[in-house]
């Protein structure tokens, strides 16, 4: 059994034709049921019933299936690979962005890495926090950028961390919490909020504020869209959670104000790579390029 039958076997399961999957792959027919009946001598087992119907797999045509689809994946991962590990004339780099990061990180990383590798195939995404986390697992994407990672903390994976800054929740100057000196958790629940996915963003240090608003709070926003969300803060329809350095220029114009809800609360980016991944030059670069913006955001999340 070779690389092409595996893709001939395959392309017959999500035709159920012999025919469908002759045209698919290029080749003709007769060509296509002479090579799967030798594969099926040669393992003494035949894996599709064939029918005027159509090719079924038969239930040890399934198993093979089944492990044939991870063996082409596989392949794909080995080939990447050996595409990433090169000078970076060919070959490509996908990268997956939680959305904190759409904003102002995004396009300061995408023009950095544009002008590293301009010959590059370059593929950046911005998804939800539980969907990156499954990318990056089954080798969607070179490098994911997100907050925590308890799921990718094996040997699998390689972690870096990009950005640390405050975090915070802001509102309109004219919100009715935006004037107290501190915020009590209770009254903060009964406004309506906003933010990104709850597990995506904040980590809140010494507080039960991220449960509590996971748990309790059912008049809350969440959009991927920060611009979308400073929106509906300025117009005083949402308190925002938010990283601070994505609000910085509100802050300065007096746009928005801080609430002062009586905790120190975090944010932290981090760079997830697969472990074989990781060799790459041009993957390590590439965290590295991110690390240093998450410096300057970090400075502008300071101000």
């Amino acid at each position: 059994m070779d690389i092409r039958q595996i893709r001939q076997i395959l392309a017959i399961q999500r035709h159920g034709s012999f025919a469908r999957a002759a045209d698919e792959l290029g080749i003709s027919q007769p060509a296509m049921s002479k090579s799967i009946a030798r594969l099926e001598d040669e393992l003494g087992l035949r894996l599709f019933d064939r029918s005027g119907a159509g090719a079924r797999a038969t239930p040890t045509g399934e198993l093979v299936v089944e492990r044939a689809e991870r063996i082409i994946s596989e392949a794909e991962q080995l080939q990447q690979l050996v595409e990433l590990t090169s000078t970076g004339r060919i070959g490509r780099i996908r990268v997956g962005l939680g959305p904190v990061l759409h904003a102002e990180f995004l396009p300061r990383y995408a023009e950095a890495l544009a002008r590293r590798w301009p010959e590059l195939k370059i593929s950046i995404d911005v998804d939800r926090r539980d969907r990156l986390i499954e990318d990056i697992k089954t080798s969607r994407y070179d490098i994911v950028i997100h907050a925590r990672a308890e799921e990718l903390l094996g040997p699998d994976f390689v972690v870096t961390e990009v950005l640390r800054e405050p975090a915070l929740v802001v509102a309109s100057p004219d919100h009715p919490l935006a004037a107290l000196e501190e915020v009590p958790l209770d009254l903060f629940l009964t406004y309506p909020t906003g933010g990104a996915s709850p597990d995506s963003m904040l980590t809140a240090q010494g507080s039960v504020l991220t449960p509590a608003v996971e748990t309790h709070q059912e008049n809350r926003i969440e959009c991927n869209d920060e611009r979308t969300l400073k929106l509906l803060a300025k117009r005083g329809l949402i308190t925002l959670f938010t990283a601070r350095h994505t609000v910085w220029r509100e802050l300065e114009e007096g746009q928005l104000v801080p609430v002062k809800l009586g905790w120190r609360m975090t944010l932290q980016q981090l760079a997830v790579t697969r472990r074989a991944v990781s060799y790459s030059p041009i993957v390590r670069e590439a965290v590295a390029i991110a690390c240093r913006i998450g410096v300057d955001l970090g400075g502008l999340g300071r101000r």
